[in-house]
């Protein structure tokens, strides 16, 4: 079983989110957000892929590569693995995955949710 994680930043009127489908509890995806996604500028490279499989460094992502997935750099140096059987964004109003509030995306199929707000990080489960 996967642990999905919602990852969201504060805008007008609540948040705009990604979904990551593995590895997303605090030891794997919390550190790579912590260590990785310290500004709001990489948050947002993060929010606009809408959904991802994990997060990983460059020496792991070909360890992780399955026939049909495909890696998605990000300007940080981080690897976005995205697999062809994932689907995309399940919850949220619109494309935007966009939520009203933290309780909303608890709601959700979810393990934990991650908010960077005022340049931290914060993890609800």
């Amino acid at each position: 079983m996967s642990t999905r994680a919602i990852i969201a930043l504060p805008v007008k009127g609540g948040y705009e989110t990604c979904w990551n489908w593995n590895d997303g509890d605090p030891s794997h995806l919390g550190k790579e957000l912590r260590t990785y996604f310290k500004d709001e500028a990489s948050v947002k490279s993060l929010i606009q892929t809408k959904s991802f499989s994990t997060i990983l460094g460059p020496r792991s992502i070909n360890d992780y590569m399955q026939e049909g997935d495909r890696a998605e750099a990000l300007p940080n140096g981080r690897y976005l693995l995205l697999h062809k059987y994932q689907g995309g964004v399940i919850d949220g109003d619109g494309n935007k995955a966009f939520f009203k509030t933290i309780d909303d995306m608890l709601q959700c199929d979810i393990n934990y949710v991650y908010v960077f707000e005022n340049g931290k990080w914060k993890t609800y489960k």
